[in-house]
């Protein structure tokens, strides 16, 4: 297997949502990660324009650091203090 990279806080991710079409997913940031009794990250606090949500990590896609400087910033999306 290869080794991928953990999930970690503030790092912008794109949420995957089984009911709805990949062009309507939406745009997050982690706030805060659960790990596994093996250290690993299981599940992840995602922050979003209406809110919080809690999601494991399949269902999240995280974006490469040379995108997320390309986003805009959305004054519902901040990184946490």
């Amino acid at each position: 297997k290869t080794e991928r990279h953990n999930i970690k806080p503030n790092d912008f991710v794109i949420v995957v949502d089984d009911l709805l079409p990949p062009t309507e997913w939406r745009l997050g940031l982690i706030n805060k990660v659960v790990s596994g009794k093996d250290g690993k990250v299981r599940v992840v606090e995602i922050k979003i324009q209406n809110g919080n949500i809690m999601r494991p990590i399949a269902k999240v896609c995280i974006l490469p650091a040379s995108y997320a400087t390309q986003i805009p910033q959305n004054p519902k999306i901040n990184p946490p203090d």
